[in-house]
């Protein structure tokens, strides 16, 4: 697969053929859209460049079946549009600005019993938090930020980490910035594509010590198939 670099004007177009690019490879159709809102507008642009990527005649079309902006302040923001989706698609691409909101969802399509191998959720504008969050906590990423199924703020007072985190294996995250795009699955293995140069062919590398020293063992399988999706995406053996 290509890599691509976001451009350093502070748009999305190229974030956005990123994903448009991912998709065509994986042949991914019929998918829905989520995405939060706030003052600054963040995941709206976002949202705005990524289906211009998907409905440019020289680009992927996949069927956007269904898009839907997230009150994240009513009581249960995400029960409406996941009952929908689960109807509809099974590729599901979110942009949550907040680590409170994305670990919500990851809590509710396990409550649903949205998180088998029949659904992927790309999350995408990350601010190259990859599958971490800003705050700190004692659970580390190879990233070295915290996972973002961990409560650091009420430090998992509704017991729900571990939920967050099994969710967590359905997602793929799709994040660039500067003139480095991270492509990361779970957060245990750290994908880099470098670019020197719009004009380079980017160099891929895969940076990290062996699985077995830094993978939880509940993972292992899981991190078998991530690393079998990722030789394919990077074109790397398998």
């Amino acid at each position: 697969m290509t890599c691509f670099r976001l451009a350093q004007s502070g748009h999305f177009e190229e974030l956005g053929y990123s994903v448009a690019q991912l998709l065509q490879d994986f042949n991914w159709n019929n998918l829905s859209i989520m995405f939060t809102s706030n003052e600054v507008d963040y995941c709206d642009g976002i949202v705005a460049d990524l289906e211009f990527a998907l409905n440019d005649a020289q680009s992927y079309n996949p069927d956007i079946v269904y898009k839907q902006e997230i009150n994240s302040q009513s009581a249960d923001p995400f029960l409406e549009a996941l009952n929908e989706i689960r109807s509809r698609s099974r590729i599901v691409l979110l942009c949550l600005d907040s680590s409170k909101d994305r670990r919500k969802f990851l809590i509710r399509i396990s409550q649903l019993g949205m998180i088998s191998d029949d659904f992927l959720y790309i999350f995408i504008g990350m601010r190259g938090f990859g599958f971490g969050q800003p705050a700190s906590g004692k659970d580390i990423l190879e990233n070295g930020f915290t996972p973002m199924w961990i409560d650091v703020a009420g430090n998992n007072a509704d017991g729900m980490d571990d939920v967050a985190m099994e969710a967590a294996m359905r997602v793929l995250v799709v994040s660039c910035y500067g003139n480095l795009l991270m492509c990361d699955l779970e957060g245990r293995r750290c994908h880099f594509c470098l670019i020197s140069s719009p004009e380079a062919v980017p160099f891929c590398a895969i940076f990290g010590p062996p699985k077995a020293q830094f993978c939880d063992p509940r993972l292992q399988g899981h991190i078998g198939r991530v690393e079998n999706l990722w030789a394919k995406l990077m074109g790397l053996p398998c």
